[in-house]
């Protein structure tokens, strides 16, 4: 009797080790999924300042050479034969250095099961006066359905061009002291280099360098988070 008694006690104990241990794994992953780090960046100051200097000195973002995110989501996206094949709905980045990683893209035929992801390197895609086109012809883009409309497994440590744009800012004691009203590039390097911010307080912008960021996602919600001292400089130079 006594050693049925034991028994149950032990088999009780181990039951609540085990469910503690279960929840703590699951609580642990929906904190990595609340807050995931998608980039920490190098965040120099001094180069922080003079990215932004020399964005202003040369207004960029009003070059006849620059693309504006609002205007790549909706660029067209052709064959190898030049053949549309749909409209580019979003635009995945290597926030590291603000490259196109993948190119999501809406197809405007009912053929086509979307929306359809194609990579910059696997299929050789080429970017060109608004357009983006792949070496593939449509033949082989709906035999490759299956595979090309599965969402990158990688998508998580990059961040949606669409997503950026609107992505509130945050100061180090989560206070929202900005908005991102867009990005830019210029287009012969097929990157995103800045942020076009707008502070809360002033309405004034500034553009702040992407690799200079620290992003966060939060439940599929991209934020950015920036430091006191980087935060000084936006609302010394902002204009």
């Amino acid at each position: 009797m006594t050693n049925r008694i034991h028994l149950f006690l032990y088999l009780i104990v181990l039951s609540l080790l085990c469910g503690g241990s279960a929840q703590a794994q699951q609580d642990s992953s929906m904190d990595m999924e609340k807050d995931k780090v998608v980039q920490v960046g190098l965040q120099d100051i001094a180069q922080f300042e003079s990215d932004i200097l020399a964005a202003q000195k040369h207004k960029l973002q009003h070059l006849p050479q620059s693309m504006l995110a609002k205007n790549i989501l909706g660029w067209r996206f052709l064959d190898r034969n030049s053949q549309s094949v749909g409209k580019v709905a979003d635009v995945l980045l290597d926030v590291q250095t603000g490259n196109f990683s993948k190119i999501k893209v809406d197809p405007e035929r009912l053929n086509f099961v979307g929306p359809l992801y194609f990579d910059m390197r696997a299929q050789n895609l080429e970017v060109e006066d608004s357009v983006i086109r792949c070496d593939m012809d449509k033949r082989q883009i709906q035999d490759s359905q299956a595979t090309l409309t599965i969402v990158p497994q990688d998508a998580m440590r990059l961040v949606s061009l669409a997503d950026l744009s609107g992505a509130l800012i945050y100061d180090r004691n989560r206070l929202q002291v900005g908005t991102v009203r867009g990005a830019f590039g210029i287009e012969k390097d097929h990157k995103i280099t800045y942020l076009d911010a707008i502070l809360a307080q002033t309405r004034q912008t500034v553009a702040i360098p992407l690799s200079q960021l620290e992003i966060v996602k939060q439940y599929g919600i991209v934020e950015i988070w920036i430091t006191d001292e980087q935060l000084a400089v936006m609302k010394r130079l902002a204009k």
